[in-house]
């Protein structure tokens, strides 16, 4: 039986190499790509992504992604956004300005605000941080479903997606009073907003269920 297989897409934004070893080490074979696939192409999509919204989403625009992104999420089959790529999944992202973004999930990107009376609010949020789960079960029949609620993962970010269906909130964090939004879903298209490549043992599970979805 040949291993699964998950097309990483190379459109020049995003830390690559340990996406790609990840996925490797979660038992898959991993096509890095620099030319845009056909979506009948791919049995599983990732789109790796960090720095800006805008450049980001501009660089996905020049390389099809945009248009894969949304042609393969009518296949019914796995799509995995992280970072920068699990905001670009929403309509739009209000980093320097308004920008669209593919809009696989309704809602916005909004930069994280301080909770009240909080003055010594930092930004960006780098460090560990504990996954909290919205309800019982709500892991269960996604890339999550292997962690427990409280494990941690690890989170490069200044903004986060903000969904117009409290349902589509995966997973969230907390990071100095204000709740963060740390993974989206909606049927096959799941986004988180920490690194699983960078989440030693928790992201491993992560992506192994997503492989294996």
């Amino acid at each position: 039986m040949s291993a699964p297989r998950v097309t990483v897409l190379d459109f020049g934004i995003g830390n690559l190499y340990s996406v790609c070893r990840a996925v490797e080490k979660s038992g898959a074979s991993v096509e890095l790509v620099d030319k845009c696939p056909r979506a009948d192409q791919v049995e599983r999509l990732l789109l790796p992504g960090v720095g800006a919204f805008a450049k980001c989403l501009d660089a996905m625009r020049r390389y099809g992604a945009v248009d894969l992104a949304r042609e393969f999420a009518l296949t019914g089959r796995p799509l995995l956004g992280i970072c920068v790529g699990m905001q670009a999944l929403f309509e739009i992202g209000e980093e320097f300005g308004e920008h669209q973004g593919i809009g696989l999930i309704a809602g916005r990107v909004k930069q994280l605000q301080p909770a009240a009376g909080n003055n010594a609010f930092k930004l960006p949020h780098i460090g560990w941080a504990p996954l909290e789960c919205p309800r019982p079960g709500r892991w269960d029949s996604s890339p999550l479903r292997s962690v427990k609620p409280g494990e941690f993962a690890y989170f490069v970010h200044s903004y986060h997606g903000l969904p117009d269906d409290p349902e589509a909130v995966l997973a969230t964090t907390t990071y100095d009073g204000t709740k963060v939004t740390a993974a989206v879903i909606k049927e096959n298209v799941t986004g988180v907003q920490f690194h699983p490549e960078r989440s030693g043992p928790v992201g491993l599970k992560i992506m192994e269920s997503f492989v294996h979805s």
